[in-house]
């Protein structure tokens, strides 16, 4: 099983967010668990933990982000594309996957054809689809 000690939820529904916290500290008993409910803050917060020196990096770098894709004034696709464009991320990246409500053939494509994106999980997480990601 793969250990997962620093995990990132960016999510701007707070109903959502609680179940996946609940999901992931079941999955996992002593995961560090982070929430950022609004978009343009957790891309401000990723990109700031790559300006750190390394060990600094490496003590705030989650190990996984969950990314949800419709949110306001940003959506997790102009997420995943800001952090396309920076060089320092892209030479260290976090496993990323989109965790969203939307089953429609056009997210799941868009999600899958970004460099970033590790896969696609319909909400909420649970044991089933962790232990497929992390078992």
């Amino acid at each position: 099983m793969s250990r997962i000690k620093n995990a990132l939820i960016i999510d701007d529904c707070p109903i959502d967010s609680f179940l996946n916290e609940k999901a992931l500290a079941k999955f996992h008993e002593d995961i560090r668990i982070r929430t950022i409910n609004l978009p343009v803050e957790a891309l401000a917060y990723l990109k700031s933990i790559y300006a750190l020196s390394l060990k600094k990096q490496l003590a705030l770098k989650p190990d996984v982000v969950f990314l949800d894709i419709h949110m306001p004034k940003m959506d997790g696709f102009e997420i995943l594309d800001e952090l396309e464009r920076n060089q320092a991320f892209m030479q260290n990246p976090v496993d990323i996957y989109v965790l969203s409500s939307s089953c429609r053939t056009y997210d799941i494509e868009t999600a899958m054809n970004k460099k970033l994106c590790k896969g696609y999980i319909t909400k909420p997480l649970n044991d089933t689809k962790l232990n497929d990601l992390f078992g």
